[in-house]
């Protein structure tokens, strides 16, 4: 049983069995430091087959095993009278035993940590206004999901979209006054009158002005508020009222709404 396992060794190491003897032997000496020698004891077990039999003990001096199966890291052993490169053998042992802890390591990291979450994008709507053709006749676009109110005022009828939540509102009424300058003096005029009014600036162009103002709502609480006055398509002047939240910028949605608005019948570009 011993020359079939010396010779199995010697096939799974490419080497033969007179250089297995020799690092068997190399690895006994007494010379040799502790952590070399405990390790020689491990790899140097004898093998056997079958089913395990009683060893008695015996005067004289210890038999050697029957086989013995030294584990090497080089697959080409040099068989003279000189052992084996000490340094060689031992950066090989350390590089299997770094390679094999690392690998350890890894798999233990990866069974225990959770996978990296996936992150979701958002979806993102390719258009969030919408055109509508409002009862108060003209067409325009306003933001999606916004409510639409429709109240009768002292010379038109005024119509209400609000987002939801009411965080920002846009107010369209018809100007019945003979220029859009002469209604936006008379709306600052009356909105002077509102509480914790404060002035913000007033902006003017061709055929359009504006002034923005901050006031107290009953309803709403502090509101800033843009009042812009301009003449459609036909020449019929309107008003567009963006208010919210002081800090609630409100430019976009206005914007959108003014270049919008076409009164019914109107050509508009």
């Amino acid at each position: 049983m011993s020359k079939l396992a010396r010779r199995y060794w010697a096939s799974l190491t490419d080497t033969n069995i007179e250089s297995v003897e020799l690092l068997i032997e190399y690895g006994r000496q007494r010379n040799a430091t502790l952590w070399r020698r405990y390790v020689a004891s491990l790899l140097d077990m004898p093998v056997t087959c079958g089913a395990a039999t009683e060893t008695k003990q015996t005067e004289g001096p210890t038999p050697a095993p029957t086989s013995t199966i030294f584990y090497d890291m080089e697959t080409v052993v040099d068989i003279g009278t000189t052992p084996p490169n000490r340094g060689s053998w031992w950066r090989g042992a350390g590089l299997a035993f770094v390679t094999l802890l690392a690998l350890t390591i890894a798999f233990g990291v990866s069974r225990v940590l959770p996978p990296a979450p996936r992150v979701a994008t958002p979806a993102t709507s390719v258009d969030a206004y919408h055109t509508v053709k409002d009862p108060a006749g003209y067409v325009i676009s306003i933001p999606r999901g916004w409510a639409r109110e429709e109240v009768q005022g002292k010379l038109q009828p005024v119509v209400t979209y609000t987002a939801p939540g009411g965080r920002g509102r846009l107010m369209v009424f018809e100007v019945k006054e003979s220029s859009v300058t002469e209604s936006s003096a008379q709306a600052q005029s009356i909105a002077e009158g509102a509480t914790g009014y404060h002035y913000l600036g007033r902006r003017t162009g061709a055929d359009w002005t504006e002034f923005s103002y901050r006031y107290d709502s009953k309803q709403y609480g502090a509101t800033k508020t843009v009042d812009h006055r301009f003449q459609a398509a036909d020449g019929t002047p309107y008003a567009i009222v963006a208010s919210g939240p002081p800090g609630t910028d409100m430019t976009e949605q206005l914007t959108k709404a003014v270049n919008s608005l076409c009164p019914t019948g109107a050509h508009c570009p």
